[in-house]
């Protein structure tokens, strides 16, 4: 496969300021990545809006094939993109590069929301080039791909996804791993279902006994088990906040008087009492946000705060004519 190469990071590369200049980059893309040129199509991805394309309209293309989205010029091409899921991989730091572009074919200014990703690592992309991003795994398992979320640009494409092996060394997996016990102690903070912070909790206190006495095939299964309680807790903390964001807003309205005053502040009283709840279930703290939404906007509209706009006739017409007075309507 073109572009494809295997290369000892010498130890002059110390002047680049490379974070890996001891290691050696070892390329394992056909080791990981089924189909990574899209020359038999979409073999081996997920994919979202994008399609094969066999021009030459990605100059950094590998092979005959690469995948796009294009619009007309002077649109947006706006969401999509491709992904595959490596189920099976041995931990430690890796760099993705993929070629790609994300441009508007009516000028040259740089475009935003496309990028290449590798689990919660994003690079962004622009002009069309080849894009790097590293990422440590720890769960023997990552996702890589190109995404677009309401990009800017017209014409999106990716192309030749190369994947290399940095780093496997222990102390680059052990500080990862640490990273993500911090994120999730951070985290753990915040307010969120009983039952979900005691998950969290012991996730976190797993992964520091491991860390403390490491065992390399205990890591994966520790590592997913405190990824997957953190994006629960993420989710239960972010409705904990939106429910309280929206009891704020309404109580200073119910405070300010008003038609419907008294309604509203009983709205807010039900909102407290599941915001108070630890134990409220995920489809409660919804409920409670979607109600006091809406008694929120039916106290605004009953009590609007600008003033009626004054509304002047024009004195040239009659009332209820339809033209000035004085002047013949047009003929059909």
């Amino acid at each position: 496969m073109k572009n494809r190469f295997f290369c000892i990071l010498m130890t002059g590369a110390l002047a680049c300021g490379s974070p890996f200049a001891l290691h050696a980059q070892t390329d394992v893309t056909d080791t990981y990545l089924v189909n990574p040129s899209f020359e038999t199509y979409l073999e081996g991805w997920e994919f979202d809006d994008l399609l094969p394309q066999s021009n030459d309209g990605l100059e950094t293309k590998d092979g005959a094939t690469y995948v796009e989205k294009w619009i007309g010029t002077g649109n947006a091409v706006g969401s999509g993109g491709v992904s595959q899921t490596i189920p099976s991989m041995a931990n430690g730091t890796y760099q993705l590069t993929v070629a790609a572009h994300n441009i508007r074919q009516d000028n040259s200014d740089p475009q935003s929301g496309a990028y290449i990703f590798a689990d919660e690592v994003r690079e962004p992309v622009h002009a069309g080039g080849d894009y790097s991003l590293t990422f440590t795994v720890v769960e023997g398992r990552a996702t890589v791909g190109f995404r677009a979320e309401d990009a800017t640009g017209n014409w999106l494409a990716c192309d030749n996804f190369r994947l290399y092996l940095v780093d496997d060394s222990q102390e680059a997996i052990l500080k990862e791993l640490q990273a993500r016990v911090d994120n999730a102690t951070t985290l753990a903070s915040e307010k969120m279902q009983q039952n979900v912070s005691s998950e969290l909790q012991a996730a976190i206190a797993a992964t520091r006994q491991l860390l403390e006495t490491p065992v390399d095939e205990k890591i994966p299964p520790a590592a997913v088990r405190l990824h997957d309680a953190y994006e629960v807790a993420k989710t239960s903390a972010q409705a904990f906040a939106d429910l309280q964001k929206a009891i704020d807003k309404a109580t200073t309205a119910a405070a300010e008087g008003g038609t419907g005053s008294a309604a509203l502040d009983g709205a807010v009283q039900t909102a407290q009492a599941v915001a108070g709840n630890l134990n409220s279930s995920s489809e409660e703290l919804t409920e409670a946000l979607e109600n006091l939404t809406l008694a929120t906007l039916t106290y605004y509209v009953n009590n609007p705060t600008d003033a009626a706009p004054d509304v002047k006739t024009d004195t040239r017409y009659a009332r209820g004519a339809t033209v000035p007075s004085g002047v013949a309507p047009s003929k059909a």
